[in-house]
């Protein structure tokens, strides 16, 4: 008989230095990202500016981050860039 406890177990996954920072700097810029887009929705103007620039510090931290990663990811990161736009 199987044991339940064994199979319902989160999986542990071990990440390198490297790849735990990728990681950490994908969270970062993912809540930056949700923050902008919540700052454009309450017309915040003031917020969305600041946020944009410091979601684009992130993104470049992101794209240094994941160049380094080794062995090199068979996912790409695609537009990072991309701020959404303001329609006020």
């Amino acid at each position: 008989m199987m044991n339940l406890e064994r199979l319902t177990a989160p999986a542990i996954i071990l990440l390198t230095p490297e790849q735990r920072l990728t990681a950490d700097a994908w969270r970062l810029w993912a809540r930056l990202t949700q923050a902008l887009l919540e700052a454009r929705l309450d017309f915040n103007h003031d917020r969305f500016r600041r946020l944009a620039t410091i979601r684009r510090r992130a993104a470049i931290r992101l794209e240094r981050r994941w160049s380094a990663l080794v062995p090199r990811p068979s996912i790409r990161l695609g537009n990072i860039y991309r701020t959404p736009k303001i329609n006020w």
